[in-house]
């Protein structure tokens, strides 16, 4: 799923709804905890420039060519994440985040089922932007799994709840029918990035929508 890196991110460490990966920045160490607003920034910082050597170099870069290119210390990256593996989390997760706010914001003025298709196709078939290749999204995600399952499963979520909405919006107009819009969306989520993570290595270009959503309205029971 692609995105703008850091669209989500709140100007303020107060603002509520920070990324997961800006809370655990602040919360790293007692001396951050006094500073999260700076703390924040020079997180940004290292995201920002993390994207930035990614669209050039890949995954390849160094630690310290990061925090070269962030214009930060060492001291000051290990205080915001402990590892590269936690810096592509952050970066996963804003990815998927940010995404979740551009497909609301295309989709407000649609009616609830065509609202949902759009969020099934969008997801699956819109590969560009950011700076990530679909390569590295599939990747990446299927390897950090290993390492953080219950942060990467949370990161799926935002789009799962928009999925869940659009289905719980469609059944109050009695346009289709389920016994748990919750479990419905999930499966939802688990097919698109099915999809999208076949089509990253498989080299096959897009997916047929049409049959896509057929599938998943014939799920959903839809009138």
């Amino acid at each position: 799923m692609n995105a703008r890196i850091l669209s989500l991110a709140p100007h303020s460490a107060s603002d509520a709804h920070l990324p997961q990966w800006a809370e655990r920045a602040i919360e790293r160490s007692p001396g951050v905890r006094r500073t999260p607003e700076r703390s924040l920034e020079q997180a940004r910082a290292i995201v920002e420039a993390a994207k930035r050597l990614l669209d050039v170099n890949g995954t390849e870069f160094t630690t310290q060519e990061l925090v070269n290119e962030a214009g930060v210390s060492l001291q000051t990256f290990y205080k915001a994440f402990e590892s590269k593996d936690e810096l592509f989390l952050a970066l996963l997760e804003d990815l998927i985040a940010s995404s979740c706010v551009d497909y609301q914001k295309a989709t407000e003025s649609l009616a609830p089922l065509e609202r949902l298709r759009r969020f099934i196709s969008i997801a699956v078939v819109d590969e560009a932007g950011g700076g990530f290749s679909p390569r590295f999204t599939t990747s990446e995600h299927w390897r950090l799994m290993q390492i953080y399952p219950a942060e990467i499963e949370a990161a799926t979520t935002p789009y799962t709840d928009l999925v869940e909405l659009a289905i719980k919006d469609a059944m109050a107009e009695g346009l289709l029918k389920v016994a748990s819009p919750r479990d419905s969306a999930w499966l939802i989520t688990q097919l698109v990035m099915s999809v999208f993570h076949h089509g990253a290595f498989s080299g096959i270009a897009g997916v047929d929508e049409a049959r896509l959503w057929s599938f998943c309205s014939a799920a959903l029971g839809v009138h």
